[in-house]
C-alpha cells in the first residue's frame, strides 16, 4: 500500500491497493482521518512518531495494527520518506504500509516460547550453552557460567568447558565432539569437576548436534546435591542392612544357646535356626537391590542351596523367567520355599536317592496387572498320605503371603507327591530394563515396548526424553542402567 502526504503531513493520495485492504471509500481517510483507521491501542502512539518526524524531518517508521475490510485489526510496518527540493525544505512525503501480521504472530508466538523456556530452565535451575563444533567456540548463559566458575563476561573456547571436567570425561566428551558429523546426534552423560573450594560436582549434561552437525546445543544441570542425597541414603541403607544382618545373627545365637542343653528341643532349635537362615537369604537378596525388590530366580536358588549342595542339582530343578518381587512377597516365599524344601527332604521327594523337585513359575498377563504363578511339584519319593493334622510349617506355607494382594496358596498331597500351588499378583511394569522401538508416521513419533503397548509424542526427541528420564529415574533410586540407540534400526532400550 502506497501513500503520500504534503508537506505538512495532510494525506491527500493513497493507492488502489489501500482501499481495497481496507475496504473503505475513496478520499475517506484523507488529511487526519487515516488514524481512525488504527486500534485505539496504537492510535496516540502513530500520532505522536508521525507529528516527531514532521518537526525533525527524520523518516517515519512504526508498527501498528490497522482495520482490514474484514473488521480484523492487522499489523502493519509503516514507513515514509520525505522528497526535499534542493534547497532542502519538504515538498512532499512518500510511504508505504506493509502487511506483517503472519510475521508478528510468529514473533509473538516465539517470544511466549521464550518466556516458557526461560521459565522451565529457571525452575529447573538449568543451563543452556552452544559450542561450534568447527570453530570451537562456546556459548554459555549466566548459570553456566557462575556453575562452570567461569568469567561472567567475554569470549569463550569450547576447551575451557573441557579443561573443568574430570580427565576421564573430558576425554569422553572430546572425542565425541570429534567424530564425524555422520555419527553427531544426541549426547547424554554425567560429568564430574573439582570446584575452587576442592569440592567435586556432578553435571548432567544432555545436548545434540542442529543443522548439519556443525554446532551442538544442550543443557546442562548440577545434580551434586541428588547425588550426594543418594549416596547418603545408599550409605545408610547398608548401615542398616548390616544392624539387621547381626540382629539375625544374634537371635539365632540366642536360639542355640537357649535350646542347646534340651535334648527334646533340639528338633525345635534345628528348625527354628533353618528358618532364620532362610529369612537371612532373603533378606541379603534384597541388601543387593536395595530393598526395592528382589529377584526370585535368586531367592529360590538361596533357599533352596542346602538342599542342591553335594551334586544334587539335577534333583532340584528351578526354572523361570526373570521376575523382580516386592520385598515383603520375596520374604514370604523364602519361607514357604524353605518349608516345602525342608518338608521334602524329611518326607518327600528329598528324603531317599531318587525323587525329584521341580521348581517353576510363569507370569500371566491380566490387563491392568500381572500375576506370577508358582508350581513345586515333587516326583520319585515315597508315597504321600495327607497330614492328619495341619503342623506349624503348613500353617506358615499358606500365610507366608496373606497379605499381599492377589495371592494364594494351594498345597495338594498327591500320592505321586505334593504339589504346592502359589500365585502373587505384580505390578504390570516388571523389569528395569525394557526395550522399546522407536517409529515415526505422519502423525508423529512413537515407542512399542516389548508387550505391544504404545507411547506416541509429537517429536523425536520428547519421545527419546521420555527413555532418557526412565534411565534418570532408576539412576536416581541406585540402580543404575543405560540409554542405548541403535540408529539403524531405531531401538532404545
Amino acid at each position: 500500500m502506497i501513500w503520500s502526504t504534503r508537506p505538512d503531513g495532510f494525506h491527500d493520495y493513497y493507492n488502489a491497493r489501500w482501499y481495497e485492504f481496507t475496504g473503505v471509500p475513496a478520499g475517506s481517510t484523507d488529511g487526519a482521518a487515516w488514524n481512525g483507521m488504527f486500534h485505539a491501542d496504537d492510535q496516540e502512539r502513530a500520532w505522536s512518531v508521525w507529528r516527531a518526524s514532521l518537526e525533525s524531518g527524520d523518516p517515519y517508521h512504526i508498527e501498528y495494527r490497522l482495520r482490514h475490510r474484514s473488521g480484523e485489526y492487522r499489523w502493519v510496518l509503516g514507513r515514509a520518506q520525505p522528497i526535499r527540493a534542493p534547497t532542502g525544505e519538504i515538498v512532499r512525503w512518500y510511504g508505504t504500509c506493509t502487511d506483517i501480521h503472519d510475521l508478528k504472530l510468529a514473533e509473538h508466538a516465539l517470544q511466549d516460547r521464550e518466556r516458557r523456556l526461560g521459565a522451565a530452565l529457571e525452575v529447573a535451575q538449568l543451563s543452556t550453552f552452544e559450542i561450534d563444533l568447527e570453530g570451537g567456540t562456546l556459548v554459555l548463559d549466566a548459570r553456566g557460567r557462575e556453575m562452570m566458575e567461569l568469567p561472567a563476561e567475554g569470549d569463550l573456547a569450547s576447551h575451557e568447558l573441557l579443561d573443568r571436567f574430570r580427565a576421564a570425561d573430558a576425554a569422553n566428551l572430546h572425542a565425541i565432539l570429534q567424530r564425524s558429523d555422520a555419527d553427531r546426534h544426541e549426547v547424554e552423560a554425567e560429568l564430574v569437576f573439582t570446584s575452587a573450594d576442592g569440592r567435586e560436582r556432578v553435571l548432567l549434561c544432555a545436548a545434540h548436534t542442529t543443522g548439519n552437525g556443525a554446532r551442538l546445543f544442550g543443557v546442562l544441570s548440577d545434580v551434586t546435591a541428588s547425588r550426594q542425597a543418594v549416596s547418603h541414603m545408599r550409605l545408610m541403607l547398608n548401615e542398616l542392612n548390616h544392624r539387621v544382618k547381626n540382629t539375625l545373627a544374634t537371635v539365632q545365637s540366642i536360639v542355640a544357646f537357649t535350646l542347646r542343653g534340651d535334648s527334646a528341643a533340639a528338633g525345635a532349635r534345628e528348625a527354628l535356626t533353618a528358618r532364620l537362615m532362610a529369612l537371612s537369604a532373603a533378606h541379603n537378596v534384597l541388601t543387593q537391590e536395595q530393598w526395592v525388590h528382589a529377584d526370585l530366580l535368586a531367592v529360590a536358588r538361596d533357599t533352596a542351596m542346602p538342599y542342591r549342595s553335594g551334586g544334587r542339582e539335577q534333583r532340584f530343578v528351578i526354572r523361570g523367567k526373570a521376575v523382580h518381587i516386592a520385598p515383603a512377597a520375596a520374604i514370604g516365599l523364602s519361607l514357604a520355599l524353605h518349608e516345602l524344601a525342608t518338608n521334602a527332604a524329611k518326607y518327600g521327594a528329598l528324603s531317599n536317592n531318587s525323587g525329584r523337585v521341580h521348581l517353576a513359575w510363569d507370569v500371566v498377563e491380566l490387563g491392568d496387572r500381572a500375576l506370577l504363578k508358582i508350581q513345586w511339584q515333587e516326583t520319585g519319593g515315597p508315597v504321600v498320605t495327607p497330614p492328619e493334622r495341619r503342623g506349624f510349617g503348613t500353617r506358615l506355607i499358606e500365610r507366608a503371603l496373606a497379605a499381599e494382594s492377589h495371592s494364594a496358596i494351594r498345597i495338594d498331597y498327591r500320592p505321586e507327591g505334593v504339589v504346592c500351588h502359589i500365585e502373587l499378583g505384580l505390578e504390570v511394569a516388571q523389569p528395569d530394563a525394557a526395550r522399546y522401538r522407536l517409529g515415526s508416521g505422519p502423525d508423529g513419533w512413537w515407542l512399542t515396548d516389548e508387550r505391544g503397548g504404545e507411547r506416541k509424542f509429537a517429536s523425536r526427541e520428547l519421545a527419546l526424553a521420555f527413555v532418557s528420564r526412565r534411565l534418570q529415574g532408576l539412576k536416581e533410586k541406585g540402580r543404575g542402567g543405560s540409554l542405548v540407540i541403535d540408529r539403524k534400526s531405531e531401538h532404545a532400550h
